[in-house]
């Protein structure tokens, strides 16, 4: 048996168990990790078979670090339930609801991006305002481990001065408001809200890993059923194959694990 048909089978015998959903983070698990943010786009491949799902599931959900309006372009379907903002704001089927407390910090990340722009006007760095968050790209970077070095010893300050969160993921720096929402957060909310008893949950960077131990957390407390699928990379963080109750190789092979999810759960 395959390791992808293995991992199917796996997810279908707990997606078996109603209402179950499947829930996904979207930059390197279902779009390949590219030199700008804004070049992303979801494999096609991986569009369709999200479209099955969601007929064939209670619910799919794209729990991300961008905003909602952007990851909704970029996926262009919507039967999903879309997180954005590593949870602070959400769309379900024509409803967008924004934490109230995050839009107090627009101005303040507004003006840090400003400020952003103006110091750091090299293409090697992307300042992306995310609306309610804000991110630094520095993946163009000829080298990367000096231009993060450079953007954490500007950031830090301002992230101290406006009262904000600094994270970071792979080649992004990000500055969130200081509100106890991420992507563990996010993903127990969804699964609360629609009282599902088991989860499917596939990520490949750090803030991923904190819906992967909240999943593990739900599971051994007894309140759902869960398999948290990490995607393998040369970036993907050294704890993730600790974390992650099972493992795919990249993109492609997530394609080809949701194709054979499908698959399966059409009996």
């Amino acid at each position: 048996m395959s390791a992808i048909e293995d991992v199917a089978r796996r997810a279908s015998a707990i997606l078996s168990t109603r209402p179950s959903g499947l829930c996904s983070d979207f930059d390197g698990t279902l779009s390949r990790i590219v030199p700008s943010a804004d070049q992303a786009q979801i494999e096609p491949s991986i569009r369709d078979a999200l479209a099955l799902l969601a007929r064939q599931l209670d619910v799919v959900a794209i729990i991300t670090g961008r905003s909602v309006d952007d990851v909704r372009r970029r996926v262009g379907l919507d039967d999903l339930v879309y997180i954005g903002n590593h949870g602070l704001e959400r769309w379900e089927g024509g409803v967008h609801e924004v934490d109230p407390e995050s839009l107090a910090y627009v101005p303040r990340l507004q003006a840090i991006t400003g400020e952003l722009a103006n110091r750091f006007s090299s293409p090697a760095v992307e300042v992306e305002l995310k609306t309610l968050s804000l991110s630094v790209h520095y993946r163009r970077a000829a080298d990367p481990q000096e231009v993060e070095c450079q953007l954490l010893a500007a950031l830090e300050p301002l992230a101290r001065q406006h009262g904000l969160r600094l994270t970071r993921g792979r080649m992004v720096i990000e500055l969130r408001p200081p509100i106890d929402r991420d992507k563990g957060s996010a993903l127990a909310d969804l699964i609360e809200r629609r009282g599902l008893k088991a989860v499917v949950f596939l990520g490949d960077d750090r803030t991923d890993l904190d819906a992967m131990r909240r999943l593990a957390t739900l599971r051994a407390r007894g309140l759902a059923q869960g398999l948290s699928i990490g995607v393998r990379s040369e970036e993907a963080p050294p704890e993730l194959p600790e974390i992650a109750d099972a493992l795919v190789d990249g993109v492609d092979r997530v394609a080809a694990f949701l194709q054979r999810l499908s698959r399966l759960l059409e009996g």
